[in-house]
């Protein structure tokens, strides 16, 4: 049987980073209107 992939472990900080940064974001994201609403271990609300 196969073995899990080792994953570093969930940092809130680059999380938090991460949806403040998507209120300013450019381009195609910015365009289309992504944007992060929350970010958590396993899981991204945009």
């Amino acid at each position: 049987m196969p073995r899990p992939p080792s994953l570093p472990q969930f940092d809130t900080t680059i999380a938090e980073t991460f949806v403040r940064a998507s209120a300013t974001v450019t381009g195609l994201p910015g365009y289309l209107g992504v944007r992060f609403v929350e970010m958590t271990a396993g899981r991204l609300v945009a």
